[in-house]
């Protein structure tokens, strides 16, 4: 045997002997760290089983109930309101009461409704964008003449004088325009109906002094809006045409009637009737599988945002129209709709976010009416009842326990290499593909390695580490949120926020998975203490209304509300501090809510109107007009 044969013979045992040894150095690693990620998950699970947490899936489903006392036994409820997530909604067909939920008369041929898809928010803002240059029929709102300098022209005593330029007078010719076209209802997806027919409009009568004659655009500017909305920012345009020397007529786009919204709507009694029906039994159960949450049953949200939307509008129509009575039974629907979101069981943070919406919606509607005077005695007494019942931040507990049992269940049964790459509905949307790709794993796997391949190859024991560190953040969330869950204290929220974000920043082997699967805790947070307040808010002005209509005047202080008018005032949202309230001039009040920052701003709202800024107070109304 030659030299070279030999040094081959050394170097081919070198190379096995230190693959042997890199083997058994993967093997010791694996060993080491699936049992040590096994160790840490068992220890951790008997510490939350003594805690009293439950594990185990089985213990969220809801149990069978008799077809005949279920919501769902009905059949229309069952196919109109649950969507399995195993379902592809783009292929769905329509149901009926879908089409009629999202086709409007001004879209002309009902044939061209769009169906229950995820396109469907699109399809109709793109259709309702259509009925701008569709409409054509206008509505003169203001007849206006110029007074340049010299001989007056003006022959109608009653004809408002402005002088052109001046911020005030702009104003009050908004003012005289809206006086003229009357109470105008705006529904929630921000459509504009009259209470006045077309033929009850009177014109307003406005003489406008000026220097020089203005252009005809320039007239239009002059004339604020009367209607304005975000959505449809051309709706309420107005439009000035010369009718003669100096004189110019004021035209708008005609909008429909709340009568004729109210007649279009009639149509869907047949479905609301049997809706109603429905809800009188006992229990709300939807049918399907519950052995796992990828394919459980969830509610079917967008029917369920369209017809409450639906419900709403109706509400501020029959308010308009001086129906208190008839607005109390379609809000009463609307509330009793509720059962569909809040009884569904387990409990996903989707519908306890969309609940929360609605509620808002709900009070929302009702504020209109409280700040029209609208309401009367009877009704108030019943929205107080319904409003007592709404307990938001409680939701958003059960939601957050169950999002928690639920990624568990999705790290102990899902494969790695498949967790990256299937989307799970029921599940909080995460990236965790862009986070592993950015993970280098203490210098042991390179950044370059694909996804599939990190994901093959990471020791089971990974999973269970991440699966502690899971446990440990939702811990650290949940307990910054009263048991009681009617009282949040933001600065444990935040705090226990910023601690899970620290963790994020920096994900290691043990928690890039738990990093990624926990939603966005503070910010949910503070949209139910927000939509919670204005629950509560509502509940105390329609005491304050009761009040009001008992005693021609609003007390002085909010503790001669109860027990009369309501059992007890309810405290704030934020730490459980008072409400504040004072009687204004003219009849007015301000009641208002200390914010999320914690500081009370004497009832100055934040930058950020509507919405669950952290720098100012939460003032009822929370929507103004």
């Amino acid at each position: 045997m030659n030299s070279r044969q030999t040094r081959h013979g050394r170097s081919l045992r070198r190379w096995l002997a230190g693959g042997a040894l890199l083997g058994v150095l993967i093997v010791i690693f694996y060993s080491e760290e699936n049992w040590r990620g096994q160790r840490a998950w068992d220890d951790c699970r008997r510490a939350m089983q003594a805690q009293g947490v439950k594990l185990d899936w089985g213990d969220y489903a809801p149990a069978p109930v008799p077809a005949d006392e279920n919501v769902f036994g009905v059949p229309e409820m069952q196919k109109w309101f649950v969507e399995r997530t195993t379902t592809n909604v783009n292929l769905r067909p329509p149901t009926a009461l879908s089409i009629k939920l999202s086709s409007y008369p001004w879209y002309g041929s009902k044939q061209t409704a769009p169906l229950v898809t995820d396109q469907l928010a699109d399809a109709l803002a793109g259709l309702r964008n259509q009925i701008i240059s569709n409409r054509t029929a206008r509505l003169v709102v203001a007849e206006l003449k110029i007074e340049l300098p010299g001989p007056s022209i003006r022959n109608d005593s009653n004809a408002a004088v402005l002088p052109w330029g001046e911020p005030q007078a702009k104003a009050e010719a908004g003012r005289l325009i809206k006086e003229a076209l009357g109470p105008v209802v705006i529904d929630p997806v921000e459509f504009p109906f009259m209470v006045r027919q077309p033929e009850e409009i009177r014109p307003a009568q406005i003489v406008v002094q000026c220097q020089t004659k203005p252009t005809e655009h320039e007239l239009a500017e002059f004339l604020p809006k009367p209607i304005a909305t975000a959505t449809y920012p051309d709706i309420g345009k107005l439009q000035v045409e010369s009718v003669g020397k100096d004189s110019y007529k004021v035209t708008m786009l005609a909008p429909d009637t709340v009568a004729e919204y109210l007649k279009w709507s009639e149509e869907l009694e047949p479905e609301l009737a049997l809706i109603r029906k429905a809800l009188q039994r006992p229990y709300a159960r939807m049918d399907g599988d519950y052995s796992d949450p990828i394919g459980m049953p969830v509610p079917n949200f967008l029917a369920i945002r369209l017809i409450w939307q639906r419900l709403a509008a109706m509400a501020q129509c029959h308010l308009a129209q001086g129906k208190p009575e008839e607005a109390l039974h379609d809000l009463t629907l609307l509330n009793d709709l509720g059962r569909i979101l809040e009884e569904s069981r387990p409990m996903t943070l989707m519908s306890a976010m969309i609940n929360a919406a609605v509620r808002a919606l709900y009070a929302g509607t009702i504020d209109d009416g409280l700040r029209r005077h609208a309401w009367r005695e009877p009704q108030l007494a019943a929205l107080e009842k319904q409003l007592e019942r709404i307990k938001l931040p409680a939701q958003a507990k059960q939601a957050f326990e169950m999002s928690r049992v639920s990624c568990f269940l999705l790290l102990q049964t899902v494969p790695p290499a498949q967790f990256f790459d299937v989307d799970y509905p029921n599940f909080p949307q995460t990236n965790v593909l862009t986070s592993l790709k950015a993970v280098v794993v203490r210098g042991i796997i390179p950044r370059k390695w694909t996804v599939p391949v990190l994901a093959k190859m990471m020791p089971r024991g990974w999973v269970g580490q991440n699966m502690v560190a899971l446990a440990h953040r939702y811990a650290d969330l949940l307990a910054s949120l009263e048991p009681g869950g009617q009282t949040i204290f933001p600065d444990k929220v935040n705090a226990a926020s910023q601690k899970d974000q620290d963790i994020s920043a920096d994900p290691s082997p043990y928690t890039f998975m738990a990093s990624r699967t926990v939603p966005n805790f503070s910010k949910a947070v503070q949209r139910f203490a927000q939509n919670q307040e204005m629950v509560n808010q509502t509940l105390i002005v329609c005491a304050l209304e009761r009040y009001h209509l008992a005693h021609g005047e609003y007390p002085e202080t909010l503790d001669a509300l109860a027990p009369q008018f309501i059992a007890a005032v309810t405290r704030g949202v934020i730490g459980g501090k008072p409400v504040h309230y004072r009687r204004g001039t003219g009849g007015t009040f301000i009641l208002y809510s200390i914010g999320w920052d914690g500081r009370d701003h004497g009832g100055e709202r934040g930058s950020a109107r509507g919405k669950a800024n952290a720098d100012g107070d939460w003032v009822w109304p929370a929507f103004e007009p």
